[in-house]
């Protein structure tokens, strides 16, 4: 029954691609041009990156700094130009174009802080209004990220989305907090959410070096905050299912910034910080050495005097963008350093940003962007490593694991060892929107992550009692992954507005590319920092694995009244981690939501509600096993 299953797929994705390909002919029309201010209607303030476009015409820009916008080649005739602008509730005004002339228009609008109108990016990369939507999207908008004091996107996270556990492991540097979605676990699989980067998969693992007693390594250390304009993060089958396997854990959207028209905006912050340890519940040495604190032989303050101290950073930002109408642009920079509360805690991030879009003509939008990161960091032995010098003399095991005479000897003993790790990561993301007709879009994306890191454990020459022999330990990993999705999509709607329809047909696939390489060399003749060459025993182990995944989708939404929308859609999945005995996976999904209070008889229930929804749906998407499982 499979090919059966299949042919019929195909014949409706056929079908789907026949009316998409077939769309009614529009009627060359002469043009003018709309202008018009965008404000906060309470504070007068400009409202920037407010959406204002001219529905059915397939014109729209967004408002400058200023607040100001210019629509060119506006069909003549009574046109209705609509404003949305995440927080705000969204409005609309008609206004008559005539050809030739420029017409003016403002708006004033009003926060809404659960705005049923506010446009999120679906599954299928179309825009849509929330209201239509089956499931819940979490947003996070420019202005919350730009309130909230965090660098990296699980900081961001935490607290912020309804049924997420965000869980801060450590405050290591390089290292992040585990993100988990409420849902499906699985026992083999990692739980932590697909991440896209302006529509590229990046890597997200949790643990990417070797371990140093506990904390590991992640890669979504590197995802900065500096340059995010928008997080959008949906949970369960239902909202996941059109990105097929792997995202039953969730999946977060990140969209960075791009550059406005206007002239050449500069941005420069610096900030600089200190954390000062918090030593009340630390055990000093007269709950663990008493008997050496009686004799004299350590103060009663060893660690605090000779461990801890005030940490330091320093974060400056630089950034330039502006344009014009055809193109625009968005460059920036970071320099980061930190030193931590603990010896030897320190990291040091370097980034550059780029991000540019030009409208070649009337139809056609080409957009890239992409970030480059070097990030250094260096750490101790921690958590469950006997290494670890805070756990050993808070349980009194520091002359015992050392070998030591002293307490004074058996610190030194444990801060000789060096952890270094060294990561380039390079995210690159590029695409290209025709727009065929008002009404019938086709686009094509594509994408790179790259990421690289190096880390060295050097465990000099006496660090271990009994075992003068002195070791090194790299941990090399590699990680590639590349995108690519090509889509279309009809939009229709009735002459008085109260059915609307839309339909997308796409296919999507990315593969993974892994390489991991981990030596130790031991028994080294000299101290000193040692390198592989200056080591008698060396023994390694390689690791290589390459994934593909693709899909196919076809998404249908129906727009009844402005008040109900059914939407229903199906993905096929294919992967090679699937194994010999699984071609394909199905991935359903159907949806309805109504919107009661666009009903008349609403406002009679009292308004105490302004805005009230009801919704459900269904869907299912997957988690594959890992490679070679």
């Amino acid at each position: 029954m499979q090919p059966t299953r299949r042919l019929s797929f195909l014949a409706v994705l056929g079908l789907f691609l026949a009316l998409g390909a077939t769309p009614p002919e529009v009627a060359a029309q002469s043009t003018g041009t709309l202008v018009g201010t965008v404000v906060d209607a309470q504070s007068g303030r400009p409202l920037i990156d407010a959406q204002v476009s001219v529905p059915g015409t397939g014109r729209g820009v967004l408002t400058n700094a200023a607040g100001r916008f210019t629509i060119v080649n506006v069909p003549s005739g009574q046109q209705t130009v609509r404003v949305e602008l995440i927080g705000y509730t969204a409005q609309q005004s008609s206004v008559s174009v005539q050809a030739g002339q420029t017409a003016s228009v403002d708006f004033r609008l009003t926060q809404d802080a659960i705005s049923l109108e506010e446009i999120v990016v679906t599954g299928v990369g179309r825009e849509t209004e929330r209201r239509k939507l089956s499931t819940s999207v979490d947003v996070l908008s420019a202005d919350e990220i730009s309130q909230i004091p965090v660098t990296s996107v699980d900081q961001l996270l935490q607290g912020r989305v309804a049924g997420a556990t965000v869980n801060a492991q450590s405050a290591q540097a390089g290292t992040a907090s585990l993100i988990n979605f409420r849902g499906v676990s699985s026992v083999f699989g990692a739980q932590t959410p697909v991440i896209y980067v302006d529509g590229v998969r990046v890597d997200n693992s949790q643990s990417t070096a070797a371990g140093t007693g506990g904390e590991q390594s992640s890669a979504l250390a590197d995802l900065l905050t500096s340059d995010i304009e928008r997080v959008e993060v949906t949970k369960g089958g239902a909202a996941s299912t059109l990105y097929g396997s792997d995202a039953a854990t969730g999946v977060i959207q990140i969209f960075t910034k791009r550059g406005r028209p206007g002239d050449a905006r500069f941005t420069f912050r610096s900030e600089y910080g200190y954390d000062t340890p918090e030593l009340k519940y630390m055990f000093d040495m007269p709950l663990t050495f008493p008997d050496q604190v009686d004799a004299g032989e350590v103060s009663p303050t060893f660690m605090q005097d000779n461990f801890w101290r005030t940490g330091r950073s320093l974060n400056n930002y630089l950034s330039v963008s502006g344009g014009s109408d055809a193109i625009t642009y968005n460059v920036s920079g970071r320099i980061q350093n930190e030193e931590g509360v603990q010896p030897k805690n320190e990291s040091t991030i370097y980034a550059v940003r780029g991000a540019l879009q030009a409208n070649v003509n009337d139809k056609v939008t080409i957009d890239a962007s992409g970030n480059y990161t070097r990030s250094s960091y260096g750490r101790l032995f921690n958590g469950t490593a006997i290494a670890d010098p805070l756990t050993t003399f808070e349980v009194g095991d520091a002359l015992f694991f050392s070998g030591a005479g002293s307490l004074q000897e058996a610190l030194d003993i444990f801060l000789m060892p060096d952890i270094d790790e060294t990561v380039n990561r390079f995210i690159f993301g590029g695409g290209l929107t025709y727009q065929i007709t008002p009404n019938w879009f086709a686009k094509v994306r594509t994408g790179l992550d790259y990421r690289g890191n190096q880390q060295r454990i050097i465990e000099p020459i006496g660090f271990t009692p009994g075992e003068p022999t002195g070791q090194l330990q790299r941990f090399d990993r590699t990680f590639t992954s590349f995108t690519l999705e090509a889509a279309t999509g009809y939009s229709w709607q009735s002459a008085d507005g109260n059915i609307g329809n839309d339909i997308s047909v796409g296919v999507q696939g990315y593969r993974e590319d892994l390489s991991i390489i981990n030596s130790v060399g031991t028994t080294f003749a000299l101290p000193g920092a040692p390198d592989f060459d200056q080591a008698a025993d060396i023994t390694s182990s390689e690791a290589n694995q390459e994934v593909f995944t693709g899909g196919i989708y076809v998404d249908e939404s129906l727009d009844l009244w402005n008040r109900l929308t059914l939407s229903a859609g199906v993905r096929l999945d294919g992967s090679t981690a699937f194994g010999d005995e699984v071609s394909t996976e199905v991935y359903p999904k159907a949806g309805v939501s109504y919107l009661v209070s666009n009903e008349d008889f609403f406002p009679r229930l009292g308004g105490l509600v302004s805005q009230f929804k009801l919704r459900g749906a269904y869907g299912e998407t997957g988690k594959p096993p890992t490679p070679f499982n």
